[in-house]
C-alpha cells in the first residue's frame, strides 16, 4: 500500500472535521490516484484549492486540466488537426496529455496562470 501526506492550509481547513485540521493527514491508497477525487474525498472542494506541492515543491503545467494525465511535447504535425489553424501561427510550442490527447499551448490563459503562481509563492 502506498501513501501521501496531505496538508490543508488556511480557509481549506473550514472544510476538515476538526480531527484533522490543521495537521498532516496520511492518505493510503493503492495504485494510482487523482489529486481532485483525493482532495473531494477528504470534504475540501478541489475548485477551492489553489496550490497543490508535490513532496514540498511546486511542478506547475505538468498535468492534464481534464484528466490529471501527465503532459508531454507535441509536434506541430501531431495538433495541426486538433487546434485551431490560426493557433500554428501563433506559438510554436504544444503539449498533448499522454492519457485523452487534450492539446495546451503557452498562450494567455497559460499566463495568467503563471501571474498566480508567482503570486502565490511570492515571486511577484
Amino acid at each position: 500500500m502506498k501513501k501521501v501526506i496531505i496538508r490543508f492550509y488556511a480557509e481549506l481547513n473550514d472544510f476538515l472535521p476538526v480531527a484533522k485540521k490543521p495537521r498532516d493527514i496520511e492518505y493510503c491508497f493503492n495504485g494510482m490516484i487523482n489529486s481532485r477525487e483525493t482532495i473531494e474525498s477528504l470534504g475540501v472542494p478541489h475548485s477551492a484549492v489553489d496550490l497543490i506541492l508535490i513532496n514540498g515543491q511546486f511542478n506547475p503545467f505538468t498535468r492534464c486540466l481534464v484528466c490529471n494525465g501527465k503532459l508531454g511535447d507535441a509536434q506541430e504535425h501531431d495538433v495541426k488537426n486538433l487546434i485551431k489553424p490560426e493557433l500554428l501561427n501563433l506559438h510554436k510550442a504544444f503539449f498533448s496529455c499522454r492519457d485523452c490527447g487534450r492539446v495546451y499551448w503557452e498562450g494567455s490563459h497559460y499566463n495568467g496562470m503563471l501571474g498566480k503562481i508567482n503570486k502565490l509563492s511570492g515571486n511577484s
